[in-house]
C-alpha cells in the first residue's frame, strides 16, 4: 500500500527529535516533573507516529498481537527509550517501510518502544491524564495546557474545555493564557456561542499583550490560530483582522506573512494559517518539549504572579517596553564578548 511519504517520514522524525532532545534535558535535570513532560512528549510523539502508520500496520502482523488486552497502566514506560537503540530502530523503520516489509517495521517500532508509549490509541488522552496526575503545584499547569491542545487536536472539544478550565484556577499567564482563551473559545464556537468565542479571541491576545516580558514569551513559541481560522469560517473577517493586527505586534518573525494574510480576508479569502510552514515549524514538538521543561522548571518555585488592572499598558507601551529588552539584552552579549576580546587579548 501507498502511505503518503511526508506524513510518516516526518512523524518518525519528530519522534527522535523528541526522545533526542527529552534525553538530553532528563539527564542534566532531576527535576521529576520535567521528566514526566518529556515522557508526556515521548508519548503524544508515539501517538503521532502510529497514527501516521495507522493503515499500514493495521494491515499487518499487528493483527495477531492484541495490544488492546494489554493494560495502558502497566504497559507504558516510566522513563525514555534509549536514544541509540531509537536511532538504529528509526532507520530500519524506513527501510521497512520504503520495501512494503510489514513484520518488519513492526519489528522496528517495538524496538523503539511505540507500542508501550501508545499501546491503545484511542486512550492515549486518558493516559496522557494519569500521567499528568503525577504532577504536583504549579507545573501541572503545562500539562494541562497541553492536555488541552492535544484534546483539541483529537477532536475532543468536551475534555479540552475540562482541561482548559482546571488549568484557569493555577493563575496562567502569557503564553498558556494565550491557549487557554483558544481552547475555550473553540469550546464556545462549537456550541454556536459566537459572541463568546470572539471575546475570548480579544482575551487570547490581550494574555500576549500583558508586559514585555509576557509579548516576549509569546512572541518566542507558536501562534495558536486555530481559533481565528473558525471565526473567519463563520464570516467574522473584520474581528479575523484585528486579531492578525494585534498579533503583528507579537510574533515579528518576517516569515510570518501578517499582511498578505490580512490583505487576503479583506479580499474575502480565507488564508489556512495554522497549515502555513513557519506557524509548524514553531509547533514542532521537540522545539516545544524543550521551551516548556523551561516554564515547567521556572514554576517550580510555586510562586503565583497575577497581573491587576493597574499593570494593564496599551499594547504600543508594551512594544516599546519589549523593544528596549531586547536592546538592553544585545547591549549586555556586546559588553560581554567585548570582555572576552579583551581577556584574550591580555594573554
Amino acid at each position: 500500500m501507498r502511505l503518503a511519504k511526508q506524513d510518516w517520514r516526518d512523524a518518525i522524525t519528530q519522534f527522535v527529535r523528541v526522545i533526542k532532545s527529552g534525553t538530553a534535558i532528563c539527564d542534566t535535570s532531576d527535576n521529576s516533573a520535567i521528566h514526566l513532560l518529556c515522557l508526556f512528549y515521548a508519548m503524544t510523539s508515539a501517538y503521532n507516529l502510529r497514527m501516521s502508520l495507522a493503515e499500514f500496520i493495521n494491515d499487518s502482523l499487528s493483527l495477531s498481537i492484541n495490544y488492546a488486552t494489554v493494560d495502558p497502566k502497566h504497559a507504558q514506560l516510566t522513563v525514555l527509550p534509549k536514544l541509540r537503540v531509537v536511532d538504529s530502530a528509526a532507520l530500519n523503520l524506513i527501510r521497512a517501510i520504503e520495501s512494503n516489509d510489514h513484520a518488519n517495521a513492526l519489528r522496528a517500532l517495538r524496538e523503539m518502544d511505540v507500542f508501550s508509549l501508545c499501546p491503545v490509541p484511542n486512550e492515549q488522552l486518558l493516559s496522557l491524564e494519569r500521567l499528568s496526575g503525577r504532577v504536583m503545584g504549579r507545573p501541572l499547569l503545562v500539562f494541562l495546557v497541553e492536555l488541552s491542545l492535544f484534546a483539541t487536536e483529537l477532536g475532543d472539544l468536551g475534555r479540552a474545555g475540562e482541561y482548559a478550565k482546571e488549568a484557569r484556577r493555577l493563575a496562567p499567564i502569557a503564553w498558556e493564557l494565550y491557549n487557554i482563551c483558544v481552547v475555550e473559545g473553540l469550546v464556545a464556537l462549537d456550541a454556536g456561542q459566537v459572541p463568546d468565542a470572539v471575546r475570548l479571541l480579544h482575551e487570547s491576545i490581550r494574555a500576549c499583550q500583558a508586559d514585555a516580558h509576557a509579548s516576549l514569551r509569546c512572541g518566542a513559541r507558536a501562534p495558536n490560530f486555530l481559533l481565528v481560522e473558525k471565526l473567519l469560517e463563520r464570516g467574522e473577517r473584520l474581528e479575523a483582522i484585528e486579531h492578525l493586527i494585534d498579533c503583528k505586534r507579537i510574533w515579528l518573525i518576517p516569515q510570518l506573512r501578517f499582511d498578505e494574510w490580512i490583505s487576503q480576508i479583506e479580499n474575502g479569502e480565507s488564508p489556512e494559517l495554522q497549515s502555513f510552514e513557519v506557524v509548524k515549524a514553531m509547533s514542532r514538538p521537540w522545539y516545544s518539549l524543550e521551551a516548556q521543561c523551561l516554564q515547567v522548571d521556572s514554576l517550580g518555585g510555586d510562586v503565583e504572579v497575577v497581573v491587576t488592572d493597574s499593570n494593564v499598558k496599551s499594547p504600543d507601551e508594551v512594544a516599546a517596553e519589549r523593544d528596549q529588552l531586547v536592546e538592553d539584552y544585545m547591549r549586555y552579549l556586546d559588553s560581554v564578548v567585548i570582555d572576552k576580546i579583551r581577556y584574550l587579548d591580555d594573554i
